[in-house]
């Protein structure tokens, strides 16, 4: 619509050592968006509630036809979670830090069950969590915590342990977002968070997008010194504190995918603040009319400025611009929000809403093509909040090894066990050669059998680059 009148205005330049200059892009920069076909999407269905109305429904992708799952009908269902076998849906409902409830119910509406969350307002399966299934929330402004659940394809489910992933008590300048919204999404897998989260700087809060490593491999219980830390921890940010932070935040099931929209992060790259289009005389931020993807930043590895997870091919994967019609407004009054990923590591889902938008509606998103296909009726109004997506006959995808761990090394944190003995957590990987800070190896060491660490010599030093192999 707005296609011949819109022109992009360089609004700030950022010097980055890997880019040519300031005006180039990264290769998986999609600001031509394609409009998507319903009839091209895999078979699935999705879920989703409606603003501030009662029951959680559900529809088939390719016949919209929803219905209220049985037993929600009371509920102000959101941030709602499909399990990876697609048999059980997880939500929060209710509003306020001490009035919300968390439920766990089957696709069919059957065996619902209260999530004993202290009154969370987020809720997430932890996929891969090492405790076997276990649903993730925001426990209060300072702790995560997990839940296991045991799940049956005939029975309710049963409740077991809760557990503190996470906690950062000691400075009250730690401060998670616990209201829920895009503002209080996290993404989780294994000993993965991420989100948004207050820092302290220089006895400060400050916002930042929050990495956390939770310790021993998702066993143990993260703290500040599990956060990764950035180079710039000051950077040329338009907010005043210098807050670097997004929103709408979610994980990929295999761990190896963050997407998030961009708040006061990036450049003119990016859907962003500090980019900017021009429409008969009105200039509007861009931030909120597309996602950007980056990899996962494990706390220990090496510090990079804050514009490298986006800008350098190591750690970034994609940056989607929504199609120029909706290069209107400011975020308030238009933008595409609450994402989560779906079962296939190619698609997301996220809902479009905002004063002025010319249709509220769901939208799945292919990242690689940058391809936008909108699975609500056009000319329906309805307000959509909280949507997420199950493919049917779609084994979960797993993403190739990132970038980081083939091509460099990267710092790691080693870990001292009994009598001095050192170890490392390798995940997947069997092997891995040793580096100092300089650059000079080490020898290379191999996972023993029967064992989820790599053990070292007992005299390493913990300021070590890991190079890992499979």
């Amino acid at each position: 619509m707005f296609t011949s009148r819109v022109r992009l205005l360089i609004a700030f330049c950022i010097s980055i050592p890997f880019m040519v200059n300031a005006l180039t892009c990264p290769a998986y920069t999609h600001k031509t968006a394609i409009k998507g076909q319903i009839s091209s999407l895999p078979a699935g269905w999705f879920v989703y509630a409606e603003e501030w109305g009662n029951g959680l429904y559900k529809s088939s992708i390719q016949s919209y036809s929803p219905s209220v799952i049985p037993s929600t009908e009371s509920d102000q269902p959101r941030s709602i979670d499909i399990s990876d076998d697609g048999k059980w849906i997880v939500y929060a409902t209710g509003v306020g830090e001490y009035g919300a409830r968390c439920y766990i119910v089957s696709t069919a509406g059957k065996f619902k069950t209260e999530i004993p969350t202290n009154h969370a307002n987020t809720v997430r399966f932890l996929r891969n969590s090492p405790y076997g299934t276990e649903i993730f929330y925001t426990h209060s402004r300072s702790k995560f915590h997990a839940v296991k659940v045991t799940l049956q394809d005939n029975a309710a489910p049963q409740i077991g342990q809760d557990r503190t992933v996470a906690d950062f008590s000691s400075d009250w300048n730690y401060e998670i977002t616990i209201w829920g919204g895009s503002d209080g999404q996290y993404g989780v897998y294994g000993d993965q968070i991420v989100g948004k989260m207050g820092e302290p700087v220089n006895g400060a809060q400050v916002n930042r997008t929050a990495f956390i490593t939770i310790p021993d491999q998702g066993r143990g219980i993260a703290g500040p010194e599990d956060i990764y830390k950035w180079a710039n921890d000051h950077p040329n940010s338009l907010e005043s504190d210098g807050s670097y932070w997004g929103c709408g935040f979610t994980m990929s099931h295999d761990g190896q995918m963050c997407l998030q929209n961009s708040a006061w992060i990036g450049n003119e790259c990016l859907p962003s603040k500090y980019s900017t289009v021009q429409i008969d005389g009105q200039t509007y931020l861009m931030d909120h009319k597309g996602p950007y993807i980056t990899k996962f930043l494990r706390s220990g590895s090496l510090p990079i400025e804050i514009n490298a997870q986006i800008l350098d091919p190591a750690y970034g994967v994609s940056i989607n611009w929504c199609p120029t019609e909706y290069w209107i407004g400011n975020y308030m009054d238009l933008e595409f929000n609450e994402w989560s990923f779906s079962n296939s590591n190619q698609f997301v889902i996220g809902a479009l809403k905002g004063r002025i938008a010319p249709r509220k509606a769901i939208w799945i998103l292919q990242w690689s093509t940058n391809t936008w296909t909108m699975i609500t009726p056009d000319q329906n109004n309805t307000v959509y909040t909280d949507p997420a997506v199950y493919f049917t006959g779609v084994i979960k995808t797993v993403t190739p090894v990132p970038q980081i761990l083939q091509g460099r090394p990267v710092q790691m944190k080693i870990m001292t066990v009994g009598r001095g003995a050192k170890r490392i957590a390798s995940g997947s990987f069997t092997e891995c050669e040793l580096f100092t800070i300089r650059g000079i190896s080490l020898g290379n060491f191999k996972k023993q059998p029967g064992s989820d660490d790599i053990e070292l010599p007992t005299a390493t030093h913990s300021a070590l680059l890991v190079k890992w192999k499979r």
